[in-house]
């Protein structure tokens, strides 16, 4: 059932987390670590900023590590190679951010023509109170107008970036995450309905995780491990609907 799905995807998120504990308490201690060091040391802009962007690189290509091994019937957490995880991650983040790219243009565009600040989906549906604020202050028309253009522009390039992200993963070459025409075809393959409706799902799952994040926000180990829960069902997502079509 619909209803539940979003359940399941966590369920089968701690699942694969849990099927290795002893490297799984490995990988959350190490992320602890990573979380708390810019707030012990004070470290320059410039360090601070190669620091975060090597941890954004290495958690970007552990994700494709988890894609792949999804792919490849793979039931627990992936083992930390580091070349690979650089490699892939670097590659990960030039696909991602030339689609996020696309997506800004497009609903930039929307929003200036209908006065509306710009928005990922994501973020209009976990601040849902400032999302419907500002839909009611805005001529009903043009709200929906925004609202439907624009989930239609943010689930099109998601697709077309989960499909990059997968063929990457999958071993393709670099230049196949940016060829239209075959991701296009790969889509097609899984039905753009299925698609839209597994994705959802994924949205909703990390909304769950999100608002159960805040509750604890205040103790940092269960926030690393409700966001890295997120992280994972976001990756095995996309290795699951790969694998569809492999």
């Amino acid at each position: 059932m619909i209803v539940t799905e979003p359940f399941r995807l966590i369920r089968n998120a701690i699942d694969y987390c849990k099927y290795n504990r002893k490297y799984l308490i490995v990988i959350l201690a190490a992320i602890f670590i990573l979380q708390i060091i810019p707030n012990v040391f004070s470290f320059p802009i410039t360090l601070r900023a190669i620091y975060l962007s090597i941890s954004l690189i290495s958690f970007t290509g552990y994700g494709l590590c988890v894609i792949q091994d999804i792919i490849n019937d793979g039931k627990q957490l992936p083992r930390f190679q580091l070349k690979k995880v650089l490699t892939l991650g670097i590659k990960g983040i030039v696909v991602m951010l030339v689609y996020l790219f696309i997506q800004l243009i497009a609903t930039g565009i929307i929003s200036q023509l209908l006065s509306f600040p710009e928005f990922e989906l994501e973020e209009m549906i976990l601040n849902f109170s400032h999302t419907i604020h500002e839909l009611l202050n805005h001529n009903p028309i043009h709200s929906t107008i925004f609202l439907v253009t624009g989930v239609i522009i943010t689930y099109v390039t998601v697709f077309f970036m989960e499909i990059g992200l997968g063929m990457l993963a999958d071993g393709e070459p670099f230049k196949n995450s940016f060829n239209l025409k075959l991701i296009k075809h790969k889509i097609d393959i899984i039905g753009w309905k299925d698609y839209g409706i597994e994705y959802s799902m994924v949205v909703t799952s990390i909304v769950i995780l999100t608002a159960i994040s805040n509750i604890f926000a205040d103790f940092t180990i269960l926030t690393v491990i409700v966001n890295f829960l997120i992280f994972i069902i976001e990756f095995v997502a996309m290795g699951v609907i790969y694998k569809k079509i492999r």
